[in-house]
């Protein structure tokens, strides 16, 4: 039976845990401590990225919304922040944020659609 890489790395980080004794690294567990401390950081600029890119979103989707597509501004902004909180609390709570994200882009699409009425919508040429 072949051991999956991720499962080594676990048995490895336990055992560094534990120091020689528990068949860990002779430093009692420099391993462990770099590896989580690299993931650590990796997580915190993941979540850096998450939140700008979630501004960008905002900036970018409200502007698109209201402009483009005609929807009343409010309407546009909120779901367009909803849209965005989404897009960061998938860094903590993918599930939540796919269903946030989901409601968010249909009520955007229910906006753009009902914000393009005849007489106020875009000129035929």
């Amino acid at each position: 039976m072949t051991v999956p890489p991720l499962m080594r790395i676990v048995v490895r980080m336990a055992g560094a845990a534990g120091g020689p004794q528990a068949g860990g690294d002779r430093d009692g567990g420099a391993v462990g401590e770099r590896v989580a401390r690299r993931s650590t950081q990796r997580d915190a600029w993941m979540r850096v990225g998450a939140v700008a890119a979630g501004v960008a979103l905002l900036v970018v989707g409200s502007i698109l919304g209201s402009s483009i597509y005609r929807g009343p501004l409010l309407f546009v902004f909120l779901f367009t922040a909803a849209q965005a909180g989404a897009l960061v609390l998938a860094t903590v709570r993918p599930r939540t944020a796919a269903i946030a994200a989901l409601v968010a882009s249909a009520g955007i699409m229910v906006v753009a659609h009902g914000g393009c009425r005849p007489g106020r919508g875009r000129s035929r040429p």
